[in-house]
């Protein structure tokens, strides 16, 4: 999940219809340095060991024993999304609204299709066999389901059933999501095994835990499949290369204390131009240009977006993204009915030197403090799309956030928010704050750096899906 440093907005959380994410910064105050923890320096051991094993290690080699180390990883060994002691903070949690909109998105997409159905396929399509089933990857705190959970239960409450699958690695954020989407006084959290766990949500919904790396979902052609992933794709693991002279070659990351100064290494590349590093912390790792070609230096190689550059060009590639993403499209396409929804940071370019490290709600060196600080890099979006189009033969929509939300009717969702609580003049600036916040396209706002990638099947790009459309029809809350 990456995430953005953040700024002082607000005072106050609001849990019911609308959250502000004001408390995080009663709390987090300047910082002191700390001394690094027991658990970072034995992380940062077994990366050390690792490398004079076996020689520098790629990059996606050390954000994953950075991030998912089962004894020291960093999403593995805490909340990072905690008011009190969280490193980020994310859109679902600044407002419910959020949610609300993205639950809003899959029903209309379900709206559309099921006029297509009605139309061409009367037949065969049986929409009371039918169960909705929601797929989240990386959930965070089960914050966002929550809130679409709301609306959807009492949009399709009666009708057809819903389930919800959370695709999750950490112990400890599946004990966020039960608290947040079960009520823990009828429902328990059973472990059916190693890598399952089910239960029950407030509203009866049933839901399922899964922590495989490549979950498998059946084949049941019963389920309409609706799949979101927020704030995921940043935090998987990347590759960078340089095209030189004599073909790509893979950057990697190597002991610091090996090179008494850059000079000693013609190509030592810095972790990231917008990180900070504090003059106390300073890393025990660089990252260096490979002398040689590596295994993965085929990657930009046979890829003519990448391939086609001019020598001397740098990218960021995440193969694990293209995984993943043809994983959602086949899930996406099991049903007869489907969608998919992909939120986060990025752009339509390739990504060159975007790796970076947040800690404290600081930009920070990514190589320093193993395990306790957020890694993430942009998410390349123009891939993606087109992965969509030509391999999954998908429809796709791009938006950025501040237009997806505005087109969604999140103005007009405000506006309805700020006349129920007509007399809280703080909780009124609050909730503006927070709009702004999500739709803002100021530095440190959010609604141009994130994007919003919608798709689904090929057979339904002439149904009208809201959130895409134009900007020029924006509603902007005028209180």
């Amino acid at each position: 999940m990456l995430r953005t440093a953040i700024g002082p907005y607000g005072s106050k959380i609001f849990t019911r219809s609308f959250r502000t994410f004001g408390a995080a910064y009663q709390t987090i105050g300047p910082r002191p340095i700390d001394a690094l923890s027991e658990n970072s320096q034995k992380l940062a051991g077994i990366i050390k060991n690792l490398i004079q094993a076996t020689g520098p290690i790629t990059i996606s080699n050390y954000m994953k024993q950075c991030l998912i180390n089962p004894q020291y990883g960093y999403y593995t060994t805490r909340d990072p999304l905690s008011v009190k002691t969280g490193d980020f903070v994310t859109s679902p949690e600044i407002s419910s609204t959020f949610g609300e909109m993205c639950g809003m998105w899959f029903f209309s997409c379900f709206i559309g299709q099921l006029k297509y159905q009605a139309t061409y396929n009367r037949e065969k399509f049986k929409i009371d066999d039918k169960t909705f089933r929601f797929i989240e990857y990386g959930p965070g705190r089960g914050t966002m389901m929550y809130d679409m959970l709301r609306v959807l239960n009492r949009l399709v409450s009666g009708n057809n059933p819903i389930e919800v699958v959370f695709v999750e690695k950490s112990d400890i954020l599946i004990q966020e999501q039960f608290k947040a989407v079960c009520d823990s006084s009828k429902a328990s959290l059973d472990r059916i095994d190693d890598f399952t766990y089910r239960s029950q949500t407030k509203w009866g919904n049933r839901v399922l835990w899964l922590k495989d790396d490549k979950p498998v979902f059946g084949t049941d052609g019963n389920y309409m499949n609706f799949v979101i992933a927020h704030e995921f794709f940043d935090a998987l693991p990347i590759e960078r290369f340089v095209k030189t002279d004599n073909g790509w070659r893979e950057f990697v990351v190597d002991l610091k204390k090996k090179y008494r100064k850059d000079s000693d290494l013609s190509n030592v590349s810095h972790a990231t131009t917008s990180s900070i590093e504090m003059k106390d912390d300073c890393p025990q790792f660089v990252i260096v240009e490979s002398s040689c070609a590596s295994p993965s230096s085929s990657i930009p190689k046979i890829d003519p977006r990448f391939d086609n550059l001019v020598v001397g060009s740098k990218v960021e590639i995440c193969p694990e993204a293209h995984s993943y993403l043809y994983e959602m499209a086949d899930v996406v396409k099991q049903g007869d009915i489907g969608a998919g929804l992909i939120i986060d940071y990025g752009k339509m370019t390739t990504p060159i030197e975007t790796l970076r490290g947040i800690r404290h709600h600081k930009f920070v060196d990514p190589l320093t403090r193993p395990g306790e600080v957020d890694l993430s890099a942009d998410v390349d979006f123009g891939k993606l799309i087109s992965l969509l189009r030509d391999q999954k033969d998908m429809k796709s929509l791009i938006a950025e956030q501040g237009d997806w939300l505005d087109n969604m009717g999140l103005g007009y969702r405000i506006d309805q928010l700020i006349a129920m609580h007509d007399k809280d003049l703080q909780l009124k600036k609050n909730i503006i704050s927070s709009y702004n916040r999500l739709t803002s396209k100021k530095f440190r706002d959010m609604g141009k750096v994130y994007k919003v990638l919608g798709f689904y099947d090929q057979k339904y790009t002439k149904i009208k899906v809201p959130g895409f459309e134009r900007p020029n029809s924006i509603h902007k809350t005028s209180k």
